[in-house]
C-alpha cells in the first residue's frame, strides 16, 4: 500500500452487531487492520498487551469493566501510550459529562457510533431514493 505502514486497530465492544459492523468500516480501508476485537474492558487490557494496536477504539458501556477504567488502566500501564478514540451510541445531555471524564483518563477523541447503512442519517444513498423523480 504505497509503502505507508498500516494502522493496526483493537475493537473493544460488546454488542456483537456494533463491533461487526466497526470491523466491517474499518476493515474496508486498506490502510487499517483490525487486529482483534473484544467484549469488555477487562478482555481490552489483556488484548492491548498481546495485540500492540496502534489505535484502540473503545465502547463506554460494557460488562465486568466499563470504557473509561479500561482506557485509565491501559494509559497507566503501557510503556508506550496508545490513542484510545471512544466509540459511544449514546447522545444524552448527561453523556457530555462522560466526554470529558473519557479524555480526561486519556482518550484521544469521543465519537459517535456510526449507524447504520439503512438508517436515515447514513451518508450513503438507500435504494428507495434512487428511484424516485
Amino acid at each position: 500500500m504505497n509503502g505507508l505502514p498500516v494502522i493496526k486497530v483493537l475493537v473493544v465492544e460488546d454488542s456483537p452487531v456494533v463491533r461487526d459492523f466497526l470491523v466491517h468500516i474499518l476493515g474496508s480501508n486498506p490502510g487499517i487492520r483490525v487486529v482483534g476485537t473484544v467484549h469488555n474492558g477487562e478482555e481490552a487490557i489483556e488484548a492491548v498487551s498481546r495485540t500492540r494496536p496502534d489505535v484502540v477504539t473503545m465502547d463506554i458501556h460494557m460488562p465486568k469493566l466499563n470504557g473509561l477504567e479500561a482506557a485509565r488502566r491501559i494509559m497507566e500501564t503501557d510503556p508506550i501510550p496508545i490513542p484510545i478514540v471512544i466509540v459511544s451510541g449514546s447522545d444524552k445531555p448527561d453523556e457530555v459529562l462522560t466526554t470529558f471524564d473519557a479524555m480526561e483518563v486519556g482518550a484521544l477523541a469521543v465519537l459517535r457510533r456510526p449507524v447504520g447503512l439503512g438508517h436515515p442519517n447514513s451518508m450513503r444513498p438507500r435504494p428507495a431514493n434512487w428511484c424516485r423523480r
